[in-house]
């Protein structure tokens, strides 16, 4: 919204210099476009700066995100072994998939 308003202007500076007639005048049009200039290319500078800001927050969020699945999903793998009755073969095949857990989180 606020690059449309900076823009809108440039209508009113064409239409200034239209008029201009005296040395004086068109110096203190030159002044103003110069100014608005400098504004316009700070404006396009802070817009690309905002969109690149976007893009690495919402990478972030993605990466956040598929972290926070995984740790769930090795949380709901972890939680389905938790419990260590049976025989030998049952126990060392739940002590695996923690191992495997465990290989997800450390790498």
């Amino acid at each position: 919204m606020q690059q449309q308003d900076i823009l809108s202007h440039q209508n009113v500076l064409s239409s200034f210099a239209d008029r201009a007639v005296n040395a004086k005048a068109r110096q203190q049009l030159d002044d103003l476009n110069q100014c608005y200039k400098a504004i316009s290319d700070k404006n396009s500078d802070l817009v690309n700066q905002l969109k690149l800001d976007v893009a690495m927050h919402e990478e972030f969020h993605d990466n956040f995100s598929g972290c926070t699945d995984l740790l769930n999903s090795l949380q709901s793998k972890i939680s389905a072994v938790a419990d260590l009755s049976g025989d030998k073969f049952a126990t060392q095949t739940k002590l695996d998939v923690v191992k495997v857990c465990y290989k997800y989180i450390c790498d």
